[in-house]
């Protein structure tokens, strides 16, 4: 997956597209938003609700638009699908409060405006927890034109990105600006956290995308070793060379002879291309066995 770096610092994002959340209910300084999102078609990343209880009647987005929705639990380190048929065992397991002001995968079959209440409070950002490993976090009103290092406070990130027209960015930038509100921060925590702590320790309690680890220094057209397959490897550790799998009548590779239908087999091995022969049995044809 290739992973850009930018700086929202300079000169925003432009491709983010509009969001905005309204306050529709607060109790005890504990707040119900109604979120007004432009989805693009695809995969998205969203402040968490429920489908379809939570779609607004004048939402151009509908349940009949949407795909699937998915949770991540940062406790157990799993998804959870939200729809369709929800995974009831699951979230019955979960913290209700926690699932609902998580921001969640939603895939939309088309680009739109998705307008819907979170349903469930918001607590105050200081009672909102993280825990060791990736989290999907709401950004929410009270985040807006506060300083980052005050938001994360004493929580050690270790990787953070947002999620935009199919593409992980990583995110770097002094403060989170408007035009984030009603979007989403996918954060790696060392250890368990509360947003805006001054000590450490939480207070409060179709697949969707892999979450980036690292960024792809190898692609591979045909998955990886996949005989059947004529694949292209495309190695960036190498200035984007490109190894194109072919078949081979005979030869030799050091000591061994290649005789009949053999194919080299192009993939990404642990840090940058390699290649195999391997003998077709029913002989090989542009780059494949047959």
């Amino acid at each position: 997956m290739r992973i850009i770096l930018i700086f929202i610092i300079l000169l925003g994002l432009s491709f983010i597209v509009s969001a905005s959340m309204v306050k529709t209910s607060v109790e005890e300084g504990e707040t119900i938003y109604t979120n007004t999102d432009d989805l693009d078609k695809g995969w998205n990343i969203i402040p968490g609700t429920f489908l379809p209880n939570g779609i607004e009647s004048d939402s151009e987005i509908q349940i009949e638009d949407i795909s699937a929705m998915w949770y991540y639990h940062p406790l157990n380190k799993e998804y959870i699908r939200i729809y369709p048929s929800p995974e009831i065992d699951k979230l019955q397991q979960a913290d209700d409060d926690l699932v609902l002001t998580s921001a969640m995968w939603i895939y939309s079959k088309k680009a739109g405006t998705f307008k819907y209440s979170t349903i469930e409070k918001y607590p105050p950002l200081e009672q909102r927890g993280l825990y060791s490993g990736w989290n999907f976090i709401s950004i929410t009103p009270d985040m807006i034109d506060i300083p980052y290092k005050d938001i994360v406070g004493v929580c050690v990130i270790q990787k953070q990105y947002i999620f935009q027209e199919g593409e992980w960015f990583w995110f770097d930038a002094l403060e989170i600006d408007s035009f984030l509100e009603g979007k989403a921060l996918v954060l790696k925590v060392q250890d368990d956290c509360t947003l805006k702590s001054a000590e450490p320790g939480v207070s409060s309690g179709i697949e969707p995308p892999p979450i980036p680890e690292k960024a792809s220094v190898c692609e591979d057209t045909d998955g990886g070793i996949n005989y059947e397959v004529k694949g292209t490897v495309t190695d960036r550790n190498s200035n984007n060379a490109v190894y194109t799998d072919f078949c081979i009548t005979s030869g030799t590779s050091g000591d061994v002879v290649l005789q009949g239908g053999v194919v080299r087999e192009h993939y990404c091995g642990e840090h940058n291309y390699n290649y195999e022969f391997y003998n077709c049995p029913n002989g090989c044809v542009d780059g494949a066995c047959q």
